[in-house]
């Protein structure tokens, strides 16, 4: 988070920087909010929610398989041992709230087809929110021609 602010503070130049963290609880993302409260900054907070089986199995064989906690390992030892990181998560993850957390800037992302955007405005969040909207985590052909 310091290293963060910092970077932010630096320049007055339109900087972006994302806070990767595991902020599964409301407490926490509102912890971020406050630590920010006093930058001249926007703070979005993407949450990403998978429930589609298939999407998930492709996910972990595609992406973490390849990574450097599992490499050299078993894929179908490794498949079970992401699984089993996920229902960690699960068991302690609080979901972004409407309700609770109306205030904030967010979107949320489901299963790479739904989109729910709240309290985002202005030309660069837009821009951010266009970005999400337009990545793809499947394999898709395309061809170029001339």
């Amino acid at each position: 988070m310091e290293d963060m602010t910092a970077y932010l503070t630096a320049e007055n130049d339109g900087r972006v920087a994302v806070y990767d963290a595991t902020n599964t609880t409301m407490e926490r993302r509102r912890w971020v909010a406050e630590q920010l409260a006093g930058l001249a900054v926007k703070v979005i907070f993407i949450e990403v929610i998978c429930a589609d089986e298939k999407l998930i199995e492709e996910n972990i064989r595609a992406v973490k398989l390849n990574g450097p906690d599992y490499e050299g390992k078993d894929s179908d030892e490794c498949v079970r041992d992401f699984r089993q990181r996920i229902k960690e998560y699960e068991d302690v993850y609080e979901t972004i709230d409407c309700d609770s957390e109306g205030d904030l800037s967010w979107i949320k992302i489901q299963d790479c087809r739904r989109y729910t955007i709240n309290n985002v405005r202005g030309y660069l969040p837009g821009k951010i929110i266009q970005f999400l909207m337009c990545l793809h985590t499947t394999k898709k052909r395309f061809f170029i021609s001339r």
